[in-house]
């Protein structure tokens, strides 16, 4: 199994939060699940330091288990578009990083800034996915991120909540008109995900867990559960293998 949305913890986030986890006890809960790989981005590089952070989802996580822990850039976009270029080639020629991490709603910018042109074109340029955070107005609006999508047909786009509660169709009718949208189902009631599975073709649409956001290393681990238990429950018996492997697979290998 692989787990595309799942993060590290550091001190600073949320505010005031001392708590951290280690690549050990992701590793374990990795094994717990039966999980091969997770994709991992920085809550504290999304929200205080992108620089500082990024370096350590590298350090201490990514360079010793490249493998099981793929590092996912996040970037602060006030800083720049030199400085998000640059980034972006720090954390894939220097770190291997093998995509970007977008939360607009968190960082509080406009999908359509025009420093996220630039963004997208380095993707493109290095042949990265980017995983947006969506579902949550006005800065992460699903329609928005679509419209991102259709402007760089070439950059596979993550829907890294397949529109949530409220825009799930949105996120249902974007991935059926553009063909480098993915839905990632993390947070999904079960209805919704039923939908999803009935709609979308099945190799559009990735497992996530949010490992992580904001939680300690117990409530951590009760994310990947739910996220399984729902996702089994909406699926109802039919082949979900590809969802939970193989495409997440295919999306990497192909870029």
């Amino acid at each position: 199994m692989i787990d595309t949305h799942g993060h590290v913890m550091g001190p600073g986030y949320p505010l005031g939060s001392r708590f951290t986890i280690s690549a050990e006890e992701i590793l374990a809960s990795m094994e717990q699940y039966q999980i091969s790989q997770i994709w991992l981005s920085h809550c504290s590089a999304i929200a205080l330091d992108d620089t500082k952070y990024n370096r350590e989802l590298y350090e201490n996580y990514v360079k010793n288990y490249p493998a099981q822990l793929v590092g996912f850039a996040a970037l602060d976009v006030f800083r720049g578009a030199d400085h998000c270029r640059d980034e972006i080639r720090q954390c894939v020629e220097g770190y291997g990083f093998k995509g970007i991490k977008i939360h607009s709603w968190i960082q509080g910018f406009a999908i359509h800034h025009p420093i996220m042109y630039e963004v997208m074109e380095t993707a493109e340029r290095y042949h990265l996915p980017v995983l947006f955070h969506d579902g949550t107005p006005p800065y992460a609006d699903t329609s928005q991120i679509a419209g991102l999508a259709e402007r760089y047909p070439r950059v596979p786009v993550i829907l890294g909540h397949a529109g949530l509660y409220d825009s799930y169709r949105t996120a249902i009718g974007a991935s059926q008109e553009l063909d480098n949208i993915y839905l990632c189902l993390v947070g999904n009631t079960i209805g919704s995900i039923r939908e999803i599975l009935s709609k979308v073709k099945r190799e559009k649409i990735l497992f996530g867990s949010d490992y992580c956001f904001g939680q300690d290393a117990a409530m951590a681990r009760t994310l990947i559960q739910d996220r399984l238990d729902g996702l089994m429950e909406a699926a109802g018996g039919t082949d979900i293998e590809g969802i939970l492997y193989g495409n997440a697979c295919n999306l990497l290998n192909n870029n």
